[in-house]
């Protein structure tokens, strides 16, 4: 199942931080993170716990250590942007979350 959050939800990824992201959460079997994990080298699975519109336990992805966040290709960021129009989330969320990797 996929369960949209279409108002931002708070994400917390650390003691004092709170930041609030716009997503959709998909239910995998084990097995798919396993074989999601072989993609995501750079990046270390984590556990978090989302608060709002739904709250519940989630896995994401975060840069390892030693390995920032790169700037994802024209390709990820347009695969990123159909995901955003198909769950009606707002572009310009995204738009700025890419500005901010840019710094």
């Amino acid at each position: 199942g996929v369960a949209t959050l279409g108002q931002e939800a708070a994400v917390p990824s650390g003691p004092d931080e709170a930041p609030r992201v716009y997503g959709a959460l998909y239910e995998l079997p084990d097995e798919d993170l396993h074989i999601l994990d072989g993609f995501e080298s750079m990046y270390r699975r984590e556990r978090l716990v989302v608060q709002g519109v739904l709250e519940c336990d989630a896995w994401t992805y975060l840069a390892a250590a030693g390995h920032p966040p790169n700037e994802p290709s024209p390709r990820y960021v347009a695969t990123m942007a159909y995901g955003y129009a198909e769950h009606e989330l707002p572009l310009k969320a995204l738009y700025d979350a890419l500005n901010k990797l840019k710094g």
